[in-house]
């Protein structure tokens, strides 16, 4: 009956060997949007359940994700990415015998958040909205502002809002969740007229305005 056992063992690690890239997801793909990026894997036969690693160097030095216990050959990682950065990651099946081997190493990259330029590596420790510059100006601004790190909160929702001087909401420039970090959006007023207008910045419990001046 041992015979039988680790023969077995051995044809079920034959099988998991046959593993390839091309069926783990995402691997070595176009960029990807930094909200709900699910890696999947093949199921690997007499698996107990899995281990799966996600780190910034391909030798997993520096870990991003090390999570055991997974039941199924899936996982949606949570908010602790960062845009505009690579990923490497490789799972392994926990067997009845012990650890597994690992598998391959596949990457992934994250794209930055639309129409925002990141304009700083450093952490802010604060949120914070500024005035924007040029001002007075015509017809284009920028407008820039910080996302803290709080309480090692990941990703925030950040809402830019502008309003003409009543009130009125004009448009919505930033609406999406951040990470921590320094960030410029830039208006372009070419169909506003001369006035003045606000704009609002609301990020986790932070609310911040500011006024500005468009002259034609």
């Amino acid at each position: 009956m041992k015979k039988i056992f680790f023969i077995l063992i051995l044809l079920v690690s034959l099988l998991g060997s046959r593993v390839t890239l091309s069926q783990m997801t995402p691997c070595n793909t176009t960029p990807l949007p930094i909200q709900n990026i699910i890696l999947d894997w093949p199921d690997y036969p007499g698996a107990l359940s899995y281990q799966l690693q996600i780190s910034t160097d391909m030798i997993f030095i520096t870990l991003i994700v090390d999570v055991s216990g997974l039941t199924q050959s899936q996982y949606i990682v949570p908010n602790v990415l960062s845009y505009n950065t690579c990923f490497y990651w490789r799972w392994r099946p926990i067997l009845q015998t012990g650890n597994g081997t690992w598998s391959q190493i596949c990457t992934f990259c994250t794209t930055g958040p639309s129409g925002i330029k990141i304009t700083s590596n450093e952490i802010p420790a604060e949120y914070n909205l500024y005035q924007n510059y040029p001002n007075p100006f015509n017809p284009k601004t920028n407008i820039t502002f910080d996302i803290g790190e709080i309480n090692n909160q990941q990703l925030t929702d950040v809402k830019l809002v502008l309003y003409d001087i009543l009130g009125n909401e004009i448009t919505v420039l930033v609406n999406e969740k951040l990470t921590p970090g320094s960030y410029e959006v830039t208006w372009d007023a070419s169909d506003y007229p001369s006035g003045v207008y606000l704009y609002n910045l609301v990020a986790g419990k932070y609310s911040g305005t500011l006024k500005m001046i468009l002259i034609k």
